[in-house]
């Protein structure tokens, strides 16, 4: 895996294509509030390192036809 940033865990990086380790960070865009609408709050999906996470595991397991159940607590964008 290479060098890893102090306080992190294995689980905050992940392969690439090519077989690179790279943090889930690079992944997570940055986000601008909508200026052609006014989306109610709980339309809106900001990317965040676990959504990020969580959306490239759900399709990781959907394409190979595998359950997913994810668990947490309220507002960690399980349902999204």
């Amino acid at each position: 895996i290479g060098r890893v940033d102090p306080g992190d865990t294995l689980f905050e990086y992940f392969v690439t294509d090519s077989g690179q380790w790279q943090h889930w960070s690079t992944k997570v865009s940055e986000w601008q509030y909508p200026q052609d609408s006014d989306p109610k709050f709980a339309e809106l999906l900001i990317p965040t390192l676990d959504s990020i996470r969580y959306e490239s595991l759900l399709s990781m397991l959907q394409s190979r036809g595998k359950p997913v159940l994810f668990t947490g607590g309220a507002g960690v964008s399980k349902t999204a």
